[in-house]
């Protein structure tokens, strides 16, 4: 019965609308160190300012994945993956090279980095194991290690299946693993459209001071980057977060005024305003109704009535004529017997 409820609210209310006066936000996966990603991500949606709504990390992912055409990407992605990985057991270089290559342009077109970062690190390593064929290219192969474990710094291969010597690259990639850029306000703009609000993304790294935190919000008032230093706890870091986050959102807008009636001006003063009226006031004389068409003549006053009575007449006056006629002369046996009864 509850969820019968729910799915009646549902069509006859539809779904329920932002306020007008929230300022809402969609959080992009926290970069930077394991511990202090997961203390943002956890704590920074209670520590908001009121009045700021923050998508979580896994809403806005099943966001953007829910739109056509990161959907359509990462099945072209996938495809062109298969292929190169058929061209790594053939020891086929340029194809395994050429389809991992195509692979990372389009998971790259789509900002996987944001949305699919497993797919997109995949790709740099598939990269990486084709470059190792004959003739190898180590230093590349490197690089694209790299660039895999900076898609996902959680990505690691798979060491049923990856020789000594491509786990040790990994591991040495990882020591010279760099804090991840931050993403350009142009970037961002297609994956707020999908999201249906600004996105935040949030850098913390350690170093030997504190904490650097990068803050980019790409919101209502355009992209806003902010660099600070923080102190290393933890719990004044999300509280710090969270106030900039809340300025970088911009204040609350106002409340709209109910709208009042516009109150009629006072007619002109002096004996003319009487008198005066604007031209839709004027009443207008209803049209004459059209004349009734003239009654019809009489049938006695028709030419044609007495028409065919006069050749009735004369066909009579003929007849009796000839009748009277044949009657009366000699030796004739017969005749016309006409008789008139009124």
């Amino acid at each position: 019965m509850a969820r019968l409820c729910a799915i009646l609210s549902l069509l006859l209310l539809g779904p329920v609308a932002a306020r007008a006066d929230e300022r809402r936000a969609a959080l992009l996966p926290v970069e930077g160190e394991a511990k202090l990603a997961e203390q943002l991500e956890r704590q920074l949606v209670a520590a908001l300012p009121p009045g700021v709504k923050l998508l979580g990390v896994d809403e806005t992912r099943r966001l953007h994945l829910a739109e056509p055409s990161i959907g359509r990407a990462l099945a072209a992605a996938a495809e062109q993956l298969k292929r190169a990985d058929g061209a790594l057991v053939r020891m086929q270089r340029p194809a395994a090279v050429a389809a991992a290559r195509a692979a990372i342009a389009t998971l790259e077109g789509a900002a996987a980095r944001f949305h699919s970062r497993r797919a997109l690190a995949e790709a740099h390593a598939t990269l990486a194991h084709a470059l190792l064929l004959r003739p190898p290219d180590e230093p590349g192969a490197a690089e694209c290690f790299g660039r895999a474990l900076a898609a996902d710094p959680a990505y690691a291969p798979d060491a049923s299946r990856s020789p000594p010597r491509v786990r040790a690259m990994v591991e040495a990639a990882r020591r010279r693993l760099a804090p991840a850029t931050a993403p350009r306000p142009a970037a961002l703009a297609p994956l707020a459209g999908a999201a249906g609000a600004g996105l935040v993304w949030i850098s913390a790294h350690r170093d030997g001071a504190g904490v650097q935190l990068e803050l980019v919000v790409n919101g209502r008032g355009g992209a806003i980057e902010r660099h600070d230093h923080q102190p290393t706890t933890e719990a004044r870091l999300v509280a710090a977060c969270a106030a900039r986050l809340g300025a970088a959102l911009g204040p609350a807008p106002a409340p709209a005024a109910p709208a009042r009636p516009a109150a009629s001006a006072p007619a002109a003063p002096g004996p003319a305003s009487r008198f005066a009226a604007s031209p839709t006031e004027i009443a207008r004389p209803a049209p004459a109704e059209p004349p009734a068409p003239p009654p019809g003549q009489r049938w006695y006053k028709r030419w044609w009535v007495w028409t065919i009575v006069g050749v009735a007449v004369a066909g009579t006056a003929v007849g009796l004529g000839v009748g009277l006629t044949r009657g009366n002369g000699a030796g004739s046996g017969g005749g016309w017997d006409v008789v008139f009864s009124f």
